[in-house]
């Protein structure tokens, strides 16, 4: 309690995230503990609604006498009480490319796809598109900025208007 009290203001930045990213040491033999103290703080501060992954990492030193099954997403899920559990090693790579997956379907949901040229008097958009959708192409041309990016609904409705079709 004190700790969120000392820290509310920067804990409740947290409840404006599009995703969560609860990273747990494995190799820890408290990390059933931990996790849920830190559970318990991100219901605390509101953050409950905010789509959370659990992320397991140092899979690679899980305790010896395991077999390479209880590494599984099944064991960690045991282990922990998620079911969006990812496990991962920092240090061999194993597990993040499917991490990397799953935070990109994560953020790509409710996420439209456009592509069009913004006229260069309306050029203040294109931060608002990379701070709060996904820019893929920004290309400087004649006909104004070419742009394909991924756009939330709102931002889509401040777009439609701007952008001149590709073709």
């Amino acid at each position: 309690p004190q700790l969120v009290a000392a820290f509310k203001a920067t804990l409740e930045e947290i409840t404006y995230a599009d995703l969560i990213l609860h990273v747990v040491d494995v190799s820890s033999p408290m990390c059933k503990d931990q996790y849920k103290v830190t559970k318990t703080v991100l219901e605390q501060i509101g953050a409950k609604k905010v789509p959370t992954f659990t992320v397991c990492n140092k899979i690679d030193s899980m305790e010896e006498e395991t077999d390479s099954n209880d590494r599984s997403k099944d064991s960690l899920r045991s282990r922990l009480d998620t079911d969006n559990t990812i496990g991962i090693s920092a240090l061999t790579g194993e597990g993040l490319s499917e991490m990397l997956e799953r935070i990109d379907a994560a953020l790509a949901k409710d996420m439209f796809a456009v592509e069009g040229f913004l006229p260069y008097n309306d050029a203040g958009l294109l931060q608002t598109v990379r701070s709060q959708g996904r820019l893929r192409i920004a290309d400087y041309t004649e006909k104004g900025i070419h742009i394909e990016a991924d756009v939330n609904e709102e931002l889509l409705g401040l777009l439609k208007d701007k952008l001149v079709s590709a073709v």
